[in-house]
């Protein structure tokens, strides 16, 4: 089953940048990808519109639309806005974006090590590869919603997709600070998790293998030593075999062993130790829930059919 953070009430609409609302159609223009790269005293910019763009520098993030649309000399509406790609401080730049609605919650956000404004002025953003990655079971498929419930809410460890040398992992970031990125095993388990894939196809024993279908069962307890984790999956692959097992198996105990380490919660345990009756966990700060991560131990099985 999927599980997703909702976020409510955060955007009731969706802002136009400044003077967008009494502008004439003419003057109009919509945002489709926009690039943003923040340090501590700069923020860069790119934003591209049909077949034009634009470049600016602010002093933060929340000041860079305003500098993109004295720059473009259009009103640039972001409604229609379907990846932001961004480097440096990457939930500095999501937090103070959305905080001024000038994200909606669809939007792609994936982050980078390279500058993503010259990046994007240089070629296309990686939309399309990351929509294939996700189809594939390579990384989960995450939107600025998902990872504002990720931040705000749990551990308070997002787990922002990362595009580098052409291929994607996940970079596991809190408010203010990149903690690690991901193997390409542990994204796998994470994809697993998640189940927004169309068809998860991997290699195992020289043998390409598919699965069409998978469940994940979890369940949490509270013993002497703290939490005790048990993730079973169920799932339908072709063909099944002991190396396609072993293979699950692996992804899953990648991203367990990996986002655990980091107290990161990718599999929503909070979510499970509330329905099994762990009171604590409910009114768990996010520094007490990553700790209780840290020390937990898990145990996971798989079965294919």
């Amino acid at each position: 089953m999927k599980h997703k953070y909702q976020i409510a009430a955060l955007w009731s609409c969706f802002l136009l940048f400044a003077g967008g609302c009494k502008a004439e159609v003419r003057e109009r223009a919509y945002g489709e990808a926009m690039a943003v790269h923040s340090s501590e005293r700069l923020t860069q910019g790119t934003i591209r519109y049909g077949e034009s763009s634009a470049q600016a520098s602010a002093s933060q993030p929340a000041l860079l639309p305003e500098a993109l649309r004295l720059q473009s000399g259009k009103s640039l509406y972001t409604g229609h806005l379907s990846v932001l790609l961004v480097s440096g401080k990457a939930t500095k730049t999501l937090l103070q974006l959305t905080a001024e609605q000038w994200l909606t919650p669809h939007c792609t956000l994936i982050s980078t090590p390279e500058n993503a404004a010259l990046l994007l002025a240089e070629q296309e953003a990686p939309e399309h590869a990351y929509q294939q990655a996700c189809a594939t079971g390579l990384v989960p498929q995450y939107q600025v919603a998902d990872l504002l419930g990720m931040l705000q809410n749990g551990a308070g460890i997002a787990s922002i997709p990362c595009y580098e040398d052409g291929a994607f992992t996940l970079a596991l970031w809190d408010d203010t600070t990149l903690l690690g990125n991901l193997s390409s095993a542990a994204c796998r388990g994470a994809a697993l998790a998640e189940n927004d894939w169309e068809q998860f196809r991997f290699a195992a024993d020289e043998e390409i293998c598919t699965l069409t279908e998978c469940d994940l069962l979890r369940s949490a307890e509270e013993t002497a030593n703290g939490l005790h984790l048990e993730l079973e999956c169920r799932a339908r692959c072709t063909p099944s075999t002991d190396a396609a097992h072993a293979a699950i198996e692996e992804y899953l105990t990648a991203a367990m062993q990996e986002s655990l380490q980091y107290g990161a919660d990718l599999f929503f345990w909070q979510e499970i130790a509330i329905r099994d009756g762990i009171g604590w966990a409910a009114k768990a700060t996010p520094e007490q829930w990553r700790s209780a991560l840290q020390q937990a131990e898990f145990q996971i099985s798989v079965s294919l059919s």
